[in-house]
């Protein structure tokens, strides 16, 4: 999306700190920019039930987003499998019909559970994040 003649995707990293995502609020356009900061798995499913994001690839892009902010929520947490489970189910819960979604939290779940300690799940998972987007921005066009 171009904006004042500058490149917007609708989601991205923070580029100078990873763990916050940035979403152009789908609910403003085409009137109003407005980027919102997201740091959490709580706030992700408040984005989509509120449809500050609506298209299908960028629903998968955020939950895959979803999916890493997870992994740095539940490295707090004593049950950390049990917490991605919940994260998954309550990201599912926000569109139960829409097959990217599921596709994009079964990927980073799948992925994730091949790491051996916390940081390599949360480094599996913030790059089959960026993988996720990569290709939706890249199969979308944006």
């Amino acid at each position: 999306m171009d904006v004042n003649d500058k490149y917007y995707c609708n989601i991205w990293l923070k580029e100078d700190n990873q763990p916050i995502v940035q979403v152009i609020d789908q609910r403003f356009l085409p009137n109003q920019l407005v980027i919102e900061d997201i740091k959490t798995i709580h706030e992700i499913v408040a984005a989509i039930k509120n449809m500050q994001i609506i298209d299908a690839n960028m629903i998968s892009i955020i939950a895959g987003y979803g999916m890493y902010f997870a992994t740095l929520e539940a490295q707090k947490n004593n049950e950390f499998d049990r917490f991605l489970f919940d994260a998954a189910a309550m990201l599912k819960a926000t569109q139960p019909t829409t097959i990217s979604l599921a596709l994009a939290i079964e990927r980073q779940l799948n992925a994730i559970c091949h790491g051996r300690t916390y940081d390599e799940k949360i480094t599996i998972a913030l790059k089959t994040a960026k993988r996720i987007a990569n290709k939706k921005h890249h199969d979308a066009g944006t």
